[in-house]
């Protein structure tokens, strides 16, 4: 997957539990279904709003295994990786590697509230060495603890196989300095919901959210109406 291949619309698709705790194999089938109809370039699967906090590593396969058995090639399947520990991301990884996702999604090492230049520098490089994927950034200061700079974020870009980013970083000031100086190397996605329709005016490709989908609007033609008129489409 390249990053001209990262654009549009990609959900972060919720994972149904039964009250037992285990995954409704058919519910998901539908709602990946219905993410497909509402004009998705691309579905991640073991997101933040996917309860990635509470999937194994063979629940994460088990679920991109479905999605591309149901995909059938219409849609690329991401899947998230992010972990406090690089041994759990490490087996994700093998997971999204047995059972054939297209792309990873990674945060840097969560929780930390703090990480050097050197430590997250070791934490993908030791992704890198375990697959040839593409790599999708995650930057989420909320859930991180911390915020990538653009500095390291043009590192990371730079020494690894990172074709975009999802950037929920609550900074405008930020997001256009990213989109000026990385937007030509790597798709940058937003993440914030009530950010998508002003991320696009800046020059966002596209975004990774839950939500948009329940909208009068498909969420497919957000970039489109971003892009031509997002004040006025936004205040609605």
């Amino acid at each position: 997957m390249k990053k001209e291949n990262l654009f549009g619309y990609v959900p972060a698709i919720a994972t149904p539990f039964n009250k037992k705790g285990e995954i409704m194999e058919d519910a998901f089938v539908d709602l990946f279904e219905f993410l497909i109809e509402r004009g998705a370039t691309c579905v991640c699967i073991a997101g933040d709003n996917g309860e990635s906090w509470s999937l194994s590593a063979e629940e994460r396969g088990r679920l991109v295994r479905l999605a591309k058995d149901t995909s059938r090639g219409r849609v690329p399947i991401m899947m998230g990786i992010s972990a406090p520990t690089i041994d759990a991301s490490l087996s994700y990884i093998r997971a999204a590697e047995e059972n054939g996702a297209d792309v990873l999604l990674s945060m840097p090492q969560t929780y930390v509230l703090k990480a050097s230049d050197a430590e997250l520098m070791a934490r993908f490089d030791k992704v890198s060495e375990a697959t040839n994927k593409p790599l999708v950034l995650y930057n989420s200061p909320r859930r991180m603890g911390f915020s990538l700079t653009i500095d390291q974020t043009e590192t990371l870009l730079n020494n690894h196989h990172v074709i975009g980013i999802k950037e929920s970083q609550r900074d405008f000031f930020y997001h256009t300095h990213l989109l000026e100086r990385l937007g030509d190397k790597m798709s940058v996605m937003t993440g914030p919901c009530h950010y998508i329709m002003p991320a696009f005016g800046l020059g966002a490709k596209g975004f990774i959210a839950t939500g948009p989908e329940f909208t009068d609007l498909l969420p497919s033609e957000m970039a489109s109406v971003g892009l031509d008129k997002p004040g006025e489409i936004y205040r609605k």
